[in-house]
């Protein structure tokens, strides 16, 4: 995930994933994202709402200033804002 994304958090690294590993008994190893249903992960936003679009593909969820801007009429369905070029992150 490190080399995927820019800089993940150290919860998305270290929790958003439940493993469990293959036995000597069991060799098939499986991989959930926490938040499905199946294993919760905290009180933090469900690892499968934010990860599922880079695994699975498709469009993010739009924030609510993107829904904001679509009910105004100044922005697309189909699009998204990002920051401009004089953005600097802190």
């Amino acid at each position: 995930m490190k080399r995927v994304f820019d800089r993940p958090t150290p919860f998305t690294i270290n929790n958003s994933l439940y493993i469990k590993p293959s036995t000597r008994d069991d060799l098939q190893a499986e991989v959930w994202l926490k938040g499905d249903g199946m294993y919760e992960s905290s009180k933090a936003t469900p690892a499968v709402k934010y990860l599922s679009p880079e695994i699975f593909g498709g469009p993010r969820q739009a924030r609510s200033s993107e829904l904001d801007l679509r009910r105004a009429g100044y922005l697309e369905s189909d699009m998204f804002t990002v920051p401009g070029a004089e953005f600097r992150a802190r």
